[in-house]
């Protein structure tokens, strides 16, 4: 069951889409691939919630997902499905800001359990150089 900030407008079948900093990502033996570090899902003390870029935004501007990554070129990129997010108890809400429309939230408490979840769920889109986009696919 979602958050209570959450957007019910923003699909279940779409994705979030989350910058990794270079160096932030280990090895999972449960998962056997690598995955980024939970940290990487800890809502910001400053800043609030979890900052995302929203699929369903992306899409309806005709933006590639690489595009997630504008002015953090350095970066990884991961996403993981709306509905995961859901599942885990977790709200997603658009939050467009003045240089990225696209840009979304992942609302609720994020306890170490969920925060090794999302890390777990998350797909890379543009990995770290040696990982293969191939052995990213989803787990249930």
């Amino acid at each position: 069951m979602p958050a209570s900030s959450d957007d019910p407008t923003i699909p279940d079948d779409s994705f979030v889409y989350r910058r990794i900093r270079p160096g932030q990502h280990k090895y999972d033996n449960r998962e056997k691939r690598v995955i980024p570090n939970s940290g990487n899902f800890s809502d910001h003390p400053q800043n609030g919630p979890v900052s995302v870029d929203l699929c369903c935004e992306m899409a309806d501007r005709g933006e590639a997902e690489t595009a997630a990554l504008k002015g953090h070129e350095s970066y990884h990129l991961v996403k993981i499905p709306v509905r995961v997010v859901r599942e885990l108890g977790l709200g997603v809400v658009r939050t467009p800001v003045d240089d990225n429309p696209c840009h979304g939230e992942i609302t609720g408490h994020k306890s170490k359990a969920t925060k090794r979840k999302l890390a777990r769920k998350a797909m890379w889109v543009v990995p770290p150089p040696g990982i293969s986009v191939k052995g990213s696919e989803e787990r249930r």
